[in-house]
């Protein structure tokens, strides 16, 4: 058989059958022809099945992957986007994201609840607009009311404004542009509540403001003590002059009274600004407020109905500052009924669970206290006027009926007690005023006074002491001071030596060594009274000292100048017959 046959399998199957291809009879050549035909095309179309089939399965593979590829882009734009939800979500500001039409495309639940959106419901609302629903919230910002209605019109890329809305809050709004690339898409808004941020800082500027003219108030104090003593004592020296004429000792009287009242004044001031020597005792506050009432009752009159109720309290403080106190809110309250309507006033302790605010950003902390409240049906005080009626020399009287400094001297007594003082009142309903002091354990005894660092001389009416052959160096940078002291004490016979300051003093003294007692201010250039006292401590243990200041003790120690416990003490101004009764304890 001539037949060339190439198909692998067609030659197996002939060699099976006929042991070689020799042996295939020639008569089957025809058939073997077509059969190898049949054969070879079935491997092209083999070939061509393969090779689609390969193609097809690249390009499977290929979608396969880009679907891949999509679904893991998807993956993380959904990531991306719970992730942003999250952020949203996670913000303590408001957000809203709006599109350059102004309508809402995305927001977080902190701008429903900043806004109460959430309880907000039905069609017609629901197709109100996010920011007209706000808008409606607010008094309107001149900026934000362009936000809100100018619709396609320009705006700037930011903005910043504080809103106030109806209900009394302040929010903070800001705007910035969305960008896709270099365009503007849209807006976003975020709103954040910064009312108990306008309100700390209120109350911090207030008690900024309240310690300036603290201050203030005591430096002034101070240096008019300076001017009261020689006041006072020179008018007091005319006064002891016998060549003196009759109508003369009237305007000496005079000068005296006002003397004593610019020294209440004064007395005022420091009260104010914390810096009066308090002696503090422990007493029932409730027993005092009884023991005022008969007073009360005359001070208050006929037409004004005085109610009193009175629970055992005990407090440590200075008993008669603290009588000034209620006499001072009783006062206010009498004025504010104008003579008719109701006061009352009550002593009670108080466990206090939760801090409080208190006036001129004061912040009452949680503890046991004793409460002392004055509370009228007057006029009340307006709004505008409750931040500053605490503020020295203001007052809502006519000029000529009242100083401005009762209220201000209660809150600084207060505030040295370690008090505080709480205001509420509403006009046309009254006033109510209370005052916080910490509580104290009942004392064992009578004798539970416990005194001031510093010791504060009592006035005494004679001179005990023979003052001849007496001599006292008299320290002062006070010119005017040291003068008078030296006219005093020269007028009962002792002999003076006068000293500008501590230097000069120990020059002297190292001269004169018949010297009975120094009289000595306590703050001076060069060398002050305490470091002058501590030098004759060391030279001259027997040497007794007499202070004399216009400082109080809490700015004597502010100042470096702090006393022993056991140095006697004697804050200016003083009278003659205080000056006198001092030298007298210190020389008898």
């Amino acid at each position: 058989m001539n037949v060339e046959l190439r198909h692998k399998l067609l030659i197996r199957q002939l060699r099976r059958h006929f042991g070689s291809l020799a042996d295939v009879p020639a008569s089957l050549a025809p058939l073997l022809e077509a059969v190898e035909a049949a054969y070879g095309d079935a491997d092209h179309d083999r070939a061509m099945m393969e090779h689609s089939l390969e193609t097809v399965s690249r390009e499977l593979a290929d979608r396969l992957e880009r679907m891949r590829t999509a679904i893991g882009e998807r993956d993380e734009v959904q990531q991306a986007m719970s992730l942003l939800e999250a952020t949203l979500e996670a913000s303590s500001d408001a957000v809203m994201v709006l599109d350059l039409e102004g309508n809402e495309v995305r927001s977080n639940q902190q701008l429903r609840r900043l806004w109460k959106l959430a309880a907000v419901s039905g069609d017609m609302l629901d197709a109100i607009p996010v920011r007209v629903r706000i808008a409606a919230q607010v008094e309107l910002g001149p900026r934000f009311r362009d936000w809100v209605h100018s619709g396609h019109t320009e705006r700037p890329l930011r903005e910043v404004e504080e809103l106030r809305t109806h209900d009394g809050r302040v929010i903070e709004w800001h705007s910035s542009p969305q960008y896709l690339g270099d365009t503007i898409v849209g807006w976003v808004w975020s709103f954040r509540d910064i009312s108990a941020r306008m309100l700390l800082e209120d109350q911090l500027r207030q008690s900024q403001k309240m310690e300036a003219i603290g201050k203030l108030a005591g430096g002034v104090a101070h240096d008019f003590n300076n001017l009261l003593t020689v006041i006072e004592g020179n008018a007091e020296l005319l006064a002891g002059d016998p060549s003196m004429p009759p109508d003369a000792l009237g305007l000496l009287e005079e000068i005296a009274s006002a003397t004593k009242r610019a020294a209440q004044l004064t007395n005022h001031l420091l009260a104010f600004s914390r810096k009066q020597t308090l002696r503090s005792t422990v007493f029932d506050l409730a027993e005092t407020v009884n023991e005022l009432v008969p007073m009360l009752r005359r001070l208050v009159g006929a037409g004004t109905a005085l109610h009193v109720h009175a629970t055992p309290s005990f407090v440590a403080a200075d008993r008669m500052q603290l009588d000034q106190v209620l006499l001072n809110l009783v006062i206010n309250a009498r004025d504010a009924t104008a003579g008719s309507g109701s006061i009352s006033i009550r002593c009670r302790e108080l466990q206090l669970e939760h801090p409080r605010d208190a006036v001129q950003g004061d912040r009452v902390t949680p503890g046991r206290y004793t409460v002392l409240s004055v509370q009228d049906t007057g006029a009340g005080i307006p709004m505008d006027l409750q931040k500053r009626v605490f503020e020295p020399f203001f007052t809502t009287k006519a000029t000529g009926e009242g100083t401005g400094l009762g209220l201000s001297m209660v809150y600084g007594l207060v505030r040295q007690s370690g008090g505080f003082v709480s205001l509420d009142s509403t006009p046309g309903q009254g006033t109510s005023i209370e005052i916080l002091l910490p509580a104290h354990a009942a004392p064992a005894s009578a004798a539970t006074a416990t005194a001031t660092a510093t010791a504060v001389i009592a006035p005494a009416a004679v001179m005990a002491v023979p003052a001849a052959n007496r001599t006292v160096l008299v320290v002062d940078d006070e010119d005017s001071v040291r003068r008078l002291v030296s006219a005093v004490l020269r007028r009962h016979g002792f002999s003076i030596i006068e000293a500008a300051n501590g230097r000069e003093a120990l020059t002297a003294l190292a001269e004169r060594y018949d010297v009975d007692l120094v009289i000595s201010d306590v703050l001076m250039p060069e060398l002050g009274g305490r470091e002058l006292a501590k030098q004759l401590q060391r030279d001259r243990p027997e040497m007794p000292v007499l202070f004399i200041s216009g400082y109080t003790n809490q700015e004597l120690a502010n100042e470096g100048g702090s006393l022993d416990a056991d140095a006697t003490f004697l804050a200016k101004p003083f009278s003659s017959q205080q000056l006198m009764g001092a030298v007298s304890t210190l020389l008898h």
